[in-house]
């Protein structure tokens, strides 16, 4: 779509907002967020309370939900950015996407004068109003392209890719194959992925990623690149070498990080009275302060959040409005400003308030200096975040008591575990001396009875052990030498007599290729398996069992893969989605029919967590179940 080209100067953001905004309550579950998002691709909701905006939901937010298996039946107020950054409809182009970059955010929520929700716009907005000749200023590709891309392999899992867009502060990872893009995964997959119920940790890269991607060569025409962008709705767009092999990428986000430069320099040139009108709009406090640290512009946001007014502030010192208990912060900053070593800074402090209360803001400053280097005063802005800070510190609260309770409880369940061993230790040994006797058949049936019913209990009572000493942090991996095919064909024994005695059939299956002896926690090993075949024994009536290994690659790590398939009774979806978490076990029939603490298959997952491997199950209702397990070792 083509826009009629204006003057940025003469711009304002009613210019350019889009009207049509999808809004959200607060109390609304993020699942309907997520159908919303992924039905309409649309970038953002805004969370509203009554038509005010108290938060934001945006792909960056989605990226985070799917990363760490939120539950989507939770409130949209849970998982939303808030406070949300909003403007008046009035606001200059310059400044409005001066504030934009300045905040890192990529959408501005547009308010009228009841602070009602009025429109959004987006980076994307920016872009398209720019004009074409804004774009001839950055004609170099290899200056606009990110060049240190984060790229993955099309077997790499989807929870990787989210691990590094999380941690690289990411919104893209090219998916390439012998150096050559064949995909792309960006914020936007996100929503469609997080409604179809996606688990991250079973999908591989090359089954949701967009394919093919849209490449340029190295000499092209960033203007023309940008326009084809434009015109086909993408956020990015890989460059190639001649060769086909991957460059660099060529990103909305860099593009207008580059112009940035561009437009505010224009910015600055703006008459006194343009100037004092964006100054005069904008909600958080832009100042300025002399060489003596003495305050000497204040726009009238300043009285909004502090309550002194403009007047009465001009001349005072800005440290004599901080709290005393921040002072000491902020004079260090500002000393590091002086001295060149920092050439800006943010913080977090308390300002006083007119009314004896203080409030949270994040302050940024930059030393100004005259021609010959020398520091003249500070320009900074003060963010009011109190709201946000408020809330941090409920959340640090209700983790702090639910980690406590957490612990009281695991500390609870070890110590009544102790407290019953011990007891149930005598029944063991005093039952075995009876079995040893001389007793009747009856007698013989009863004393093995109580066995049987003594040794389950130990075996409920020990998993919860386990699990306190997992929760506890208290469990730790221990690698030892040992033989893996020694360690299956042990377990392949251990379990013949049971499953003989169910009449199925038992196969194991060695990779030749394993090396005779690897280092890992054998005894863990060991656990997590004797886990697994003890349920596929348990769940399986009639046909067979397979054991099988083999040697595999994990993030450039070698590692022994082990499957446990089984013919049984199978699982639905619905169960598998939620099979490793703690005491769950699956419908009521199967507990009934089976039993068990629901404790074996996070005790699993936890035990090779802590040796640095994963679980993975396919299962179908009816038609068997497979467990397979990866865990990496140093060979011998």
């Amino acid at each position: 779509m083509e826009h009629s080209v204006v003057a940025t100067a003469d711009l304002r953001i009613a210019d350019i907002m889009s009207p049509k905004i999808q809004t959200i309550a607060p109390n609304e579950s993020l699942n309907t967020a997520v159908k919303l998002m992924s039905e309409q691709r649309i970038s953002c909701l805004i969370v509203t309370d009554n038509r005010h905006p108290v938060g934001i939901l945006t792909e960056r937010d989605m990226v985070k939900v799917l990363h760490s298996n939120t539950d989507l039946e939770v409130p949209v107020s849970t998982v939303m950015s808030s406070p949300v950054l909003t403007v008046r409809s009035n606001l200059d182009f310059r400044a409005a996407y001066s504030l934009l970059r300045r905040k890192g955010v990529r959408h501005l929520v547009v308010t009228d004068n009841e602070d009602n929700v009025v429109g959004i716009t987006s980076e994307t907005d920016f872009r398209n109003h720019l004009g074409r000749d804004v774009f001839h200023k950055i004609q170099n590709m290899s200056a606009t392209m990110d060049r240190d891309i984060l790229s993955l392999a099309p077997n790499d899992t989807l929870s990787h890719a989210l691990d590094r867009m999380i941690l690289e502060k990411w919104d893209y990872i090219i998916v390439v194959e012998n150096n050559k893009p064949i995909g792309i995964i960006t914020e936007r997959d996100i929503p469609t992925l997080l409604a179809k119920h996606t688990n991250p940790a079973e999908i591989r890269l090359e089954q949701v990623m967009t394919s093919p991607v849209l490449t340029v060569m190295a000499d092209a025409s960033v203007t023309e690149t940008i326009a084809m962008m434009t015109q086909k709705h993408i956020r990015h767009t890989v460059v190639v070498s001649r060769d086909g092999d991957v460059a660099g990428v060529i990103s909305q986000h860099r593009i207008l990080e580059l112009l940035g430069i561009e437009v505010l320099e224009d910015a600055w040139r703006m008459s006194e009275e343009q100037y004092r009108s964006v100054v005069n709009t904008i909600r958080e406090v832009i100042y300025q302060t002399d060489a003596h640290g003495q305050l000497s512009f204040l726009n009238p946001a300043w009285e909004t959040i502090t309550g002194y007014p403009v007047e009465t502030s001009i001349g005072e010192r800005n440290v004599n409005f901080i709290h005393p208990d921040d002072q000491a912060c902020y004079v260090a900053r500002l000393n590091q400003l002086m001295n060149d070593e920092l050439t800006e800074f943010k913080a977090e402090i308390r300002y006083r308030q007119s009314d004896g209360e203080s409030c949270w803001v994040e302050l940024f400053a930059r030393m100004t200096r005259d021609r010959e280097g020398k520091p003249i005063g500070t320009t900074g802005t003060l963010f009011d975040i109190t709201e946000r800070k408020a809330a941090e510190i409920q959340l640090k609260e209700a983790a702090q008591a639910e980690a406590s309770a957490n612990r009281a409880k695991s500390q609870f369940l070890a110590n009544m575990s102790h407290e019953l061993r011990t007891p149930l230790n005598g029944v063991l040994g005093m039952t075995d001396l009876l079995l040893m006797g001389h007793l009747d058949s009856e007698q013989t049936e009863y004393a093995q009875t109580i066995r049987q019913s003594a040794t389950a209990l130990m075996g409920v009572i020990n998993q919860i052990l386990e699990y306190s000493d997992l929760e506890n942090g208290d469990a730790i991996a221990m690698a030892s030498y040992f033989c893996p095919a020694t360690l299956l064909k042990s377990l392949a024994e251990l379990f013949a007599p049971e499953i003989k005695l169910k009449g199925l059939d038992f196969v194991l299956e060695l990779d030749l290729t394993l090396p005779k002896f690897i280092s890992a926690d054998s005894s863990k090993l060991r656990i997590v398996l004797i886990n697994l075949l003890s349920n596929a024994v348990k769940f399986t009536p009639a046909g067979q069992i397979i054991l099988s290994s083999k040697s595999c690659d994990h993030e450039g790590q070698p590692s022994i893969q082990i499957s446990i398939q089984d013919s049984g009774i199978g699982m639905s979806n619905e169960i598998t989605q939620q099979l490793f978490s703690p005491f769950y076990q699956g419908d009521d029939f199967i507990t009934r029919r089976f039993e068990g603490t629901g404790l074996g298959l996070i005790i699993c997952k936890q035990n090779l967590e802590l040796m640095g491997g994963m679980i993975s199950v396919q299962s179908e209702e009816n038609h068997g179940s497979t467990f397979t397990i990866s865990v990496p070792y140093l060979e011998v």
